[in-house]
This record gives C-alpha cells, sequence and structure tokens, in this order.
C-alpha cells in the first residue's frame, strides 16, 4: 500500500519516497493486511529504535537535498 501511495504521488510530480524502516532486520519487508501481516510487522517495529528511525529519516532528507530534480521551499 505504501509504495502504491508513493508511485500516485510520483505521478502527480511531486518527489516521493517510501523508506525501508525495518531494513535492519529484515529485507523488502511486504506483507498483506491481515492479522498475520500485523503481527510480523509489529515484531519488525519492536526491533527498531526511535535512534535509528530519525537517522534513517535524515539520512532520506540528506538524499532528497543532494537531487538536483528536488526543488526547496517551504513546507506546505
Amino acid at each position: 500500500h505504501i509504495c502504491a501511495v508513493t508511485d500516485r504521488l510520483a505521478q502527480q510530480g511531486y518527489v516521493a519516497l517510501a523508506p525501508n524502516y525495518y531494513h535492519r532486520s529484515t529485507q523488502n519487508l511486504d506483507l498483506p493486511y491481515n492479522d498475520q501481516g500485523m503481527m510480523e510487522g509489529r515484531r519488525h517495529k519492536a526491533l527498531t529504535t526511535r535512534k535509528t528511525l530519525l537517522a534513517d529519516g535524515l539520512a532520506c532528507m540528506q538524499h532528497l537535498d543532494q537531487l538536483h530534480t528536488v526543488k526547496t521551499g517551504s513546507p506546505l
């Protein structure tokens, strides 16, 4: 679902990024929206920390800042 939303934003001309915040515990996490998927998602969430989430978010912002196709400006 997150990738689909990100793709729709990009199709509208926005820069869109869907970081994998769980890359430290698994690669390419893609879970169904059901009880089993929610349980597995919570397991990976428990393996993340505030520090790593903030570091990943900052890395994403730094990456976007380096792209010549990204226009900077005031947030909405």
